[in-house]
């Protein structure tokens, strides 16, 4: 049995907020409970709505459940009136905006959805307030000489400290880009950052730098989509964002310095190649040696390989030194290659570049790497050596069985060569060396394996009891298409295995346990969409078995089950769809009707099941089943029978949509076969024809 929201959620650390119906209505709004999320983001709790949207379930420490609760209220509040705040509304989480009345529009997007884009990539909660407090100063900026005053709005901005400055500096940008120089003039002449607020996370630590770039190489700073400015941010941790052609860089002493560097870095690349000194020891650098004519193999065409991996990782490469680059003739034998940015990230774009050298230069890298093992519970690397029909299966179609492995364990998983790389935390690395284990098992065992997963907390185990082969095949569907399509939309790792005591079930991994709603992916999403096509997979049995206790004494009857022609695909359509054959029936509907059966040939007596198969019409047809004819204990007028094929030929044809002018075909897939279980067809009907029949 599913436990219920309140049995999860209910505990010494939960608060529950009551609602009545129309404040119910407006917390969910229009985005499916996207102002829920946006508190749950800007208080660090976790929200749950329940009892219909009625109830709010925040789970979290004493101090973030009263700040949800605080978010709740001012939310709440702009139903009916402006919400006003004071300094006894402000605990060191709020930050705000004088908006401009020319701007406002801009900066609010239609029906809101710029601020609920920037709530999303920030984790804030925004919304316009009247402030009568002085512990806030707003960012105010100034109108150019000789334009006049404008009335602005505040605009306040709860939650993290990182998090408000981001989406503070982006709503400036904005409005700095509809009113050049509001914000920078006042940057550029007494060195305004706008950056008064306070936090005691970074109390003597953070601060906010500037830096100055040149109009023309603005464009190329910002990137596409500002794709530059994001990889920057990323690979440095710094609050990075552009007012005019002022670059401005919030965060601490070290992220600050980072970011200057590699901007500088990135720009100088513009007039040639750059040299970094002493790049050995520095703390946020790896080095990759790169054979000199593959440079241009790893670089990719116009860098899309490079970025490609910097997007992935959040990081900034770089090549030091002349590495063959338009005008500087050819590379040196061995070029340079540096990584800048995080451990994780760093390590995760090694082993993506150091796969690619050793894909163009055999040898190259795994010639040189070694097994190695670790204990330790922080970040480390381990390599195994494998073979090479290891290697092919356990990476799978395009490397996406890699990748799903890499993401349910939260470990980094990369081959290079026949050299399986590692990387991670001690329990990320443990659960990635599970999961590649137990899927190499089913080479050796004929694709059967069993997983024992007592003791385990980062599994689901479904039991497909009751189902039989052909159901399970629903469930995983054809090749494993539905086991793949679940695995990549939620991030987890399934697949059907025995338990300890032998008995058959489907267990989903991965390290997220997720939830049941939204697009978040984790076990229980999977979970969920995998209850679904366990309920098409019952109903699939049932009418196996249907069929299997169905009329008549031939080969379909009691004493041996109906064996199917149809393929399950993962789509949910069957291929191999039986069509309808006139001639099955025998003489019993003598003559041709406005379904223009096809002529009948041969003639009626002796059915290949040993049946007589003499029908009562005067057409004659080589009967396949005995249980329509004149022996038939249970038949029924031949007026009844022909009325209820014509009804369940219309009913296929006007729910599918497959009518042209008047004609089409009936009888397709499991919409026959529906018919069949319903008992909309006579029992004859419910072998395989194999001729259609035209509307």
């Amino acid at each position: 049995r599913r436990r219920s929201p309140s049995e999860d959620l209910e505990g010494p650390d939960t608060t529950k907020v009551e609602f009545v119906p129309f404040e119910a209505a407006f917390m969910v709004g229009k985005n499916q409970g996207g102002a829920v999320r946006a508190i749950a983001r800007a208080s660090g709790c976790q929200a749950r709505m329940a009892n219909h949207n009625r109830t709010l379930y925040l789970t979290g420490t004493e101090e973030n459940r009263a700040k949800a609760e605080k978010y709740v209220g001012f939310v709440l509040a702009q139903m009916t009136k402006p919400v006003r705040i004071t300094d006894e509304d402000i605990h060191k989480d709020c930050s705000m905006v004088n908006v401009p009345d020319l701007s406002c529009g801009f900066v609010t997007g239609t029906n809101g959805i710029h601020l609920r884009r920037l709530e999303e990539d920030w984790g804030v909660l925004m919304l316009f307030v009247e402030y009568s407090g002085k512990l806030v100063c707003p960012a105010s900026g100034t109108v150019g000489r000789g334009a006049a005053e404008c009335r602005t709005e505040q605009l306040a901005v709860f939650g993290p400290k990182r998090g408000r400055r981001g989406a503070q500096l982006t709503i400036m940008n904005v409005i700095e880009d509809k009113m050049p120089g509001y914000f920078s003039s006042a940057t550029r002449s007494s060195g305004e950052t706008y950056d008064a607020d306070s936090d005691g996370e970074y109390e003597g630590e953070w601060g906010t730098s500037t830096m100055e770039v040149k109009e023309s190489i603005l464009p190329y700073a910002l990137g596409k989509n500002s794709g530059t400015r994001k990889k920057l941010m990323l690979a440095s941790n710094c609050v990075l964002q552009y007012l005019g052609n002022l670059a401005i860089m919030s965060g601490t002493a070290e992220e600050r310095t980072h970011a200057q560097e590699y901007l500088g870095w990135l720009l100088q690349t513009l007039d040639g190649p750059i040299y970094v000194d002493n790049y050995e020891a520095r703390p946020d650098c790896t080095c990759v040696d790169v054979p000199g004519p593959i440079v241009g193999f790893v670089t990719g065409a116009k860098r899309e390989a490079l970025s490609r991996h910097e997007e992935e990782w959040g990081v900034l490469i770089l090549f030091n030194g002349h590495h063959g680059q338009r005008g500087h003739g050819a590379p040196d034998p061995v070029v340079k290659l540096l990584i800048f940015g995080p451990e994780r990230g760093r390590k995760g774009a090694e082993t993506d570049v150091l796969c690619a050298i050793e894909y163009k230069s055999k040898g190259f890298v795994a010639a040189n790497l070694a097994e190695i093992s670790s204990d330790a519970e922080g970040f480390d690397v381990e390599r195994k050596l494998m073979t090479e029909a290891e290697v092919s299966y356990a990476l799978g179609v395009r490397g996406a069985t890699r990748k799903k492995i890499a993401v349910a364990s939260g470990a980094i998983l990369q081959f290079i060569g026949t050299v399986c790389v590692i990387a991670g935390t001690g329990p990320e690395r443990q659960r990635c060396k599970d999961y590649l284990g137990w899927l190499l098992e089913k080479l050796t065992n004929d694709k059967q394996n069993t997983i024992d997963t007592r003791g385990r907390d980062d599994v689901t185990e479904l039991v497909l009891k009751g189902l039989n082969n052909k159901a399970v095949g629903v469930v995983t569907g054809k090749g494993g298409q539905t086991l793949q399509g679940v695995s990549k939309v939620t991030g987890t790792w399934c697949i059907v295995a025995r338990d300890h005591n032998g008995f058959e079930r489907l267990c989903i991994f991965s390290h997220n346990k997720g939830k049941w709603h939204g697009d978040e992916g984790g076990r229980n999403k999977a979970e969920e969409l995998f209850r679904a096509v366990m309920r098409e997979a019952k109903r699939y049995d049932d009418q196996e078995q249907y069929r299997s206790h169905g009329r008549g004494s031939g080969r379909h009857g009691y004493d041996q089950p109906y064996e199917s022609s149809r393929r399950y695909d993962s789509s949910r359509q069957y291929e191999s769809p039986r069509q309808y054959d006139s001639s099955r029936h025998g003489s019993s509907w003598g003559g041709r009707s406005d379904y223009d059966w096809a002529p009948p040939r041969g003639k009626g007596k002796g059915g290949h099941d040993g049946g007589k198969g003499k029908g009562r019409g005067k057409g004659k047809g080589k009967g396949r089943d005995n249980s329509i004819g004149k022996d038939e204990p249970d038949a029924r007028g031949h007026a009844e029978k022909f009325d209820l094929v014509r009804q369940f030929a219309m009913w296929t044809a006007k729910g599918t949509g497959e009518v042209r002018d008047g004609k089409g075909w009936a009888g397709k897939g499991r919409r026959y076969d529906a018919g069949c279980a319903a008992g909309a067809l006579p029992a004859a009907s419910r072998h395989s024809p194999d001729k259609k029949v035209q509307l």
